[in-house]
Formats: structure tokens, sequence, C-alpha cells
């Protein structure tokens, strides 16, 4: 916005205060900001994958399309811009054609690592399980103590049923960051699942009291089986009555 302040006609600022909008999820206050850069410059790649994305988050996914697909016949090799098409590609169901988007989308820019995220749950949804692992193999190469990685690692095996390399993968996503309520819920259920309670409950503690909404329920449900399975009735009665 102070870009804009000072220089009305700088079509970056608009580009960037759109953008960061839709990350803020507030994409219907980033469409007439990023359409008024358009007016400025019809070539700026960066408005057209903000539009995008704004687009789909707003339902209007056909919209989300077109401009995707104007972007393109401008620039068809901006990163930025096949990601996005990619993400609105997934909105009506064109999974493999977005994969085809997001495999073009690494290639142009091998070491941003938000793409081969969405690529690999993109596969993982899709049942190509082994290329999905393989992603994941590759963004620990490029930041071996990623703890989002590991954790994902982990989800992958463990949908193919390789549950021990699944609690390693957990076990390190923790190591990493500690605070992770989601990694912390995941290994606890490993550890539950292998009827070791008394590490499912250090672990559901840590989760509770990490958690800030989303698993803080279910860790804490969990946590009180785990004393009940540790002999901790009272405890696990109480854990069981608030949950």
């Amino acid at each position: 916005q102070r870009i804009i302040d000072i220089n009305a006609r700088d079509v970056r600022g608009f580009a960037l205060e759109a953008s960061s909008l839709v990350w803020q999820g507030q994409p219907s206050g980033a469409i007439p900001i990023a359409l008024s850069g358009l007016e400025l410059n019809p070539r700026f790649s960066l408005l057209y994958a903000t539009l995008t994305r704004s687009y789909v988050d707003t339902s209007r996914w056909r919209e989300g399309l077109d401009m995707a697909e104007r972007g393109l016949s401008i620039d068809s090799s901006d990163p930025n811009l096949l990601r996005a098409y990619a993400y609105a590609l997934q909105s009506v169901a064109e999974y493999e054609e977005a994969s085809l988007y997001l495999e073009q989308s690494i290639e142009l820019r091998p070491t941003f690592l938000p793409t081969y995220f969405e690529l690999a749950g993109l596969y993982l949804s899709r049942d190509r399980d082994q290329e999905a692992i393989d992603l994941y193999d590759r963004i620990l190469a490029i930041n071996p103590r990623n703890a989002r990685a590991m954790l994902r690692q982990c989800l992958a095996y463990r949908k193919v049923g390789e549950f021990a390399r699944a609690l390693g993968f957990c076990e390190d996503s923790v190591a990493n960051d500690a605070t992770d309520p989601e990694a912390l819920f995941q290994l606890g259920l490993l550890y539950y699942r292998d009827r070791r309670f008394n590490e499912s409950r250090d672990t559901f503690a840590q989760c509770v009291e990490y958690d800030v909404g989303t698993y803080d329920l279910s860790c804490l449900y969990r946590l009180g089986l785990s004393h009940y399975y540790t002999g901790d009735c009272d405890t696990g009665w109480d854990l069981l009555q608030e949950s």
C-alpha cells in the first residue's frame, strides 16, 4: 500500500498487495486491486496468477481458469502462473492436467518448496503414493530439516502400510518442531497403535499443550485413553469426561 501511495502507477504495488490479501484468506478484497493493476500493465504475470487464485477461492472457477489461460498466453514459462493454473484445474477436478502444470512449475523453479508440497499432496490424493514419497525425499534433499516434509512423509508411509518408517519420520518431525500439534497428534496415534501407551500419553499431552483449536479435542480424548491403558484410571476418567 505504501508503494501505491508513493507511485500509483507502479504495478508491483498492486500485485504485491493483492497477493498478500490472497494468502491472508481475503480473495474478495484482492480482486479489485489486481484488476486495477492490470489496467496499468496488462502483461504483468503475477497479477494473472493472483486473480486466478482469487477467483477460485471465491468459487468463480471459470473466471479463474480464464484468467490463468490469459496469463499463460502472455508468458507460458512463469512458474507462479503455472502453479496457479494447476490450482484452478484442481478446483474443477482436472487432476491429471493439474499435475502436469505443477511438474512444469517445479522444472522452472526447482528450489521452491511449496510447489513440491502441492504436487505431492495431489499425487497422494490420486493414489500415486510412491511418486509422492519421492517428492518428499526431494524436499528433504533440498532442506534436510524441513519438519513439514517429514510429517507428510510420515503420513505417506502410513497410507501405504509401512508403519515403522512412518513412525521414524513422525519422530523426526517432532524432533525438529516440538510445538507442531499436527505432528504430535500423528506421532501419538502411531505410538497408540503400537500400544506404547506411556509414549502416546506424553505425546498427546504435548499436543494438548501446544494446540490452538485444531487437534485439542482429539488429543485430549486420546490422552485420556492413554492414561487408562497405563493404569491411571482416575486421570483417564477426568480427561475423558472433559473431552
